[in-house]
């Protein structure tokens, strides 16, 4: 048998110059890995009913059924059947205000947590009009639902006369997947439940994590729509704003935002055959289907191909409309990580997307790496050259 004292633990932390209170919190390594969703619910009382009709209903239909499909069978009353519409802005407005993503991203980096978080559709930078960023059009960052616990909150007490008037009792179940094939994913996953579960209260959330599966997760988690919140990618094709919009369309499932329920996010007009035949849907199957507001919006950037400026400032509109509606939630930057590279990556061409990023055109070549702090002096610089231009 091995074992390890506190003393031990102690002489290693300073054996490894670890500064204990610069540390981020973080959840606990899992050595023993993580058992089944069946596994998971068998210890309530019902869940091995419950675990056998989710069996049965993948067996009969070929899809997994939702999260909470069959919640009712546990406890000790007798069978119910509900089936509600909720008015939903309030509750994920709560929810957009009540996400620290500087606390939950830092289960990726911990030691550079703010690089990565972000709170716009697309990056600065990735695509300007006459020398102005996109993201100056419109609102700009007065957009941004930022983190804001005490507003979070009382956004969930506007949520919950809403939600009860509808039938719904609390907590309310919202699952969260992950994908086992990335990287600290279960871990930002586990911050991010404990975190807004914590502002917003246990009572009124009830966050639960599952794993998806290593593999064919979309088709197995996200196109059956069986998340309540779950975290997506997506990088650009071209240097445009629709390129950022394009999962959120229709028959998309990066949000399925054709399938929200309430009249309010429908502009009341139905697709037809002349939409089609005009471009305006280029999926026959839309036809006789309701047009949302915020494909409404889109679809009104995207015929605008003349004036570039009038183009970005409707697209700036549909992101603010979907931001303020907590439709989507914008999260974090990710990139390539470190890199080895002896050309300079500040003086190239700033094009986000594309063989750009590979160009040596417009660059010159290093005599030696960048040391960390090299690097951030001459990003420093280099945001500082931008900002004057």
């Amino acid at each position: 048998d091995l074992s390890l004292t506190t003393r031990e633990v102690d002489r290693l932390i300073g054996m490894f110059d670890i500064d204990v209170e610069a540390l981020y919190e973080q959840p606990f390594d899992q050595p023993l890995g993580l058992g089944s969703g069946a596994g998971v619910i068998f210890g309530a009382t019902g869940g091995v009913m419950e675990a056998a009709l989710r069996s049965a209903h993948f067996l009969v239909t070929g899809k997994n059924p939702d999260a909470d499909a069959f919640r009712q069978v546990r406890g000790m009353d007798g069978w119910k059947e509900a089936q509600f519409y909720i008015a939903g802005t309030n509750i994920r407005v709560a929810i957009a205000h009540g996400l620290d993503k500087l606390y939950s991203v830092s289960a990726y980096d911990p030691n550079n947590a703010k690089d990565l978080v972000w709170d716009r559709l697309m990056p600065d930078g990735f695509c300007a009009t006459d020398g102005k960023d996109y993201n100056e059009f419109g609102a700009g960052d007065s957009m941004v639902l930022a983190f804001d616990a005490d507003l979070a909150r009382q956004y969930r007490d506007a949520a919950k006369p809403e939600l009860e008037a509808a039938g719904c009792t609390f907590p309310v179940a919202m699952p969260l997947y992950y994908n086992p094939s990335c990287a600290n994913q279960d871990q930002c996953c586990q911050l991010v439940e404990k975190q807004l579960e914590s502002v917003l209260g246990n009572d009124f959330i009830d966050i639960t994590v599952y794993a998806g599966p290593s593999t064919n997760y979309i088709g197995e988690v996200r196109r059956p729509g069986l998340w309540g919140l779950f975290e997506a990618g997506w990088g650009p094709d071209y240097a445009d704003p629709s390129t950022f919009f394009e999962p959120f369309g229709y028959g998309w499932t990066y949000g399925s935002l054709e399938y929200i329920q309430g009249d309010e996010y429908k502009t009341g007009h139905i697709y037809t055959q002349e939409d089609y035949d005009t471009g305006i849907i280029t999926d026959p199957d839309l036809i006789g289907q309701p047009q949302m507001v915020f494909n409404a919006l889109v679809e009104e950037a995207l015929a605008e191909t003349q004036d570039m400026a009038r183009r970005y400032e409707l697209f700036a509109k549909a992101e603010e409309y979907a931001l303020s509606e907590a439709l989507i939630i914008p999260y974090m930057l990710l990139n390539d990580g470190y890199v080895a590279d002896n050309r300079s990556v500040f003086d190239g061409e700033r094009s986000m997307a594309g063989i750009c990023g590979y160009r040596y055109k417009g660059r010159h070549m290093l005599e030696k790496s960048y040391s960390m702090d090299e690097y951030a002096a001459a990003k420093e610089a280099w945001e500082a050259a931008r900002g004057a231009q």
